[in-house]
């Protein structure tokens, strides 16, 4: 791992001042953008717009798909119990 490499938390608080940081990826074992990594389950996601919608049930898959064809853009969608 190289010496530049910035702790997990800092890289995303560099992303979140700047919209840009690069995070060392063990898997690929290089620099990576945080908006690039995926995770199992999509537990993270790093976009430029996003949405919150609270108390509600899981978004359809269709209108997952539907809405990333109207932005023109992927879509992550993220849900948990606080």
């Amino acid at each position: 791992m190289p010496s530049s490499t910035a702790p997990w938390s800092e890289a995303v608080d560099t992303w979140h001042r700047s919209g840009a940081a690069d995070l060392w990826c063990p898997a690929c074992d290089r620099m990576v953008p945080p908006r690039e990594w995926t995770w199992e389950d999509n537990r993270f996601a790093f976009p430029h717009l996003g949405f919150e919608i609270w108390n509600a049930a899981r978004l359809r898959p269709a209108f997952v798909a539907a809405f990333g064809r109207v932005l023109g853009h992927r879509i992550r969608t993220v849900a948990g119990k606080l």
